[in-house]
């Protein structure tokens, strides 16, 4: 395995990890646990997980969280 596989593995981790304390809402539905990492060349920028804000998604939390310079960088980031 690479550098960048074994880079990628453990972004993936903390993602699966802060997934863990995922907050359903109280729907009766059933929701997914979700945990997401805002990673820019090896730093991680931002983590966030489902319930954080009330009705919020994890990806947003955390692209709202310290994630503003990326815009103003331009577009070059990806979300899975």
């Amino acid at each position: 395995m690479d550098s960048k596989q074994s880079e990628d593995r453990k972004f993936a981790r903390l993602a699966i990890e802060e997934a863990r304390r995922s907050v359903a809402e109280d729907d009766g539905r059933p929701h997914p646990l979700v945990g997401a990492i805002v990673v820019k060349n090896g730093e991680v920028l931002a983590i966030a997980h489902r319930g954080e804000g009330e009705g919020d998604h994890a990806e947003y939390i955390a692209l709202e969280r310290d994630c503003l310079m990326l815009l103003s960088q331009g577009p070059p980031f990806t979300l899975r």
